[in-house]
C-alpha cells in the first residue's frame, strides 16, 4: 500500500517560506491570459438582484457597483483609469433571451462575429461602447487592489465621453488621477428608472500609488515598467 502524505497549509496568508518568490512558472502569463472581471451597476432586472437566480448576490441593492468575478459590491469605488478602448458590444435582445455576446473594435468585426456563429442579426443589438480598464483601490485608498473593466454603452456612453474629457484635461498620464465611481438614477421616456455611472475626480495619485499604476499598466501589456531597473 502506498502511503499518501499531504502537506499543505491554509492559503489565506502566505507562509514565510513562500514570501518573496520569483513567481516561477508564471513567466509566460500576462494580463491578457487572465480573466479580467467587469464592474457593473445593479439594476432592477439584474440577475444578481433576483433571489431565485444562481448569480444572486446577498445584500446587493439597486445602484451598487459589483464585481462580476468576486461578487464584491460597493456604494463607492476609488479607481485609476488605466486604459480606454472604443468599439461595439453585441447584446442579444431581451425578447430573444438577452445576454452579452461579445465586444469588437469595429462594426465590421461585430457583424462578422454574428455571421461566423450563425447568429440572427435581428435578434441582436450592436451598441457603440467605451471600455474603461480601471485599477481600483483597497479600503485605505493607498494601494491597488485589482483591475477590472467597465463597459459603457447606451446611457452610460455619455458618461464615458465626459469621463474621457475630464481625464484629458489633466496634463499627466491617464492613470495619474483618482476617481470616485458611484451611480445615479435616470429615467427613460416611459418613466422607467435605471442606474448610470458617475465619475468624480478625487485628486491625483501620490508617488507610490502612481508607481503601482505604471507597473500595472505595463503588466497589462506584458511588459515591465522600463523605468524600473
Amino acid at each position: 500500500m502506498t502511503k499518501s502524505i499531504i502537506s499543505f497549509e491554509s492559503a489565506d496568508t502566505l507562509p514565510a517560506h513562500l514570501l518573496g518568490g520569483a513567481n516561477l512558472g508564471n513567466e509566460n502569463v500576462s494580463a491578457e491570459d487572465m480573466a479580467i472581471p467587469q464592474l457593473k451597476l445593479a439594476q432592477l432586472m439584474s440577475a444578481e438582484m433576483k433571489k431565485t437566480d444562481a448569480k444572486h448576490l446577498k445584500g446587493l441593492e439597486i445602484g451598487h457597483i459589483f464585481n462580476t468575478l468576486t461578487g464584491d459590491f460597493y456604494d463607492t469605488m476609488y479607481v485609476l483609469n488605466l486604459k480606454f478602448e472604443a468599439g461595439f458590444t453585441i447584446f442579444k435582445k431581451r425578447t430573444a433571451g438577452g445576454g452579452f455576446e461579445g465586444f469588437h473594435q469595429n462594426l465590421g468585426d461585430a457583424h462578422q462575429h454574428l455571421a461566423d456563429n450563425n447568429l440572427n442579426e435581428e435578434e441582436h443589438d450592436l451598441v457603440d461602447t467605451g471600455i474603461h480598464t480601471v485599477a481600483y483601490l483597497n479600503a485605505t485608498g493607498e494601494n491597488i487592489d485589482s483591475v477590472a473593466r467597465i463597459y459603457m454603452s447606451g446611457a452610460n456612453k455619455k458618461v464615458s465621453d465626459a469621463w474621457n474629457t475630464k481625464i484629458a484635461s489633466y496634463d499627466c498620464d491617464r492613470f495619474g488621477t483618482v476617481w470616485a465611481l458611484t451611480s445615479v438614477e435616470e429615467s427613460n421616456r416611459m418613466s422607467q428608472a435605471y442606474q448610470v455611472f458617475k465619475a468624480e475626480n478625487e485628486g491625483v495619485a501620490g508617488t507610490e500609488l502612481y508607481k503601482q499604476a505604471r507597473s500595472t499598466y505595463f503588466a497589462m501589456k506584458g511588459m515591465t515598467d522600463p523605468t524600473i531597473h
